[in-house]
């Protein structure tokens, strides 16, 4: 690799950190919100349902897919 090849690279690679370099201020957007209670508008109704995985107690952890 050339020497102008590399500088390109490390170039490349301080730019797409940048954003980390200079972070802090924006790290209370990130957090979350506080619940508020509200009225709710709309009935919920179920309209169907569905059983997964039938009546078994145990899990089939020890099965392997086979060749």
């Amino acid at each position: 690799m050339t020497i102008l090849r590399k500088g390109l690279l490390v170039a490349a690679c301080l730019a797409m950190s940048g954003c980390g370099i200079f972070g802090g201020e924006d790290d209370d957007a990130l957090a979350p919100k506080e619940l508020v209670d509200f009225e709710p508008t709309l009935e919920v109704e179920r309209l169907w349902s569905a059983k997964v995985g039938g009546d078994s107690e145990f899990l089939r952890l020890n099965l392997m897919p086979g060749g």
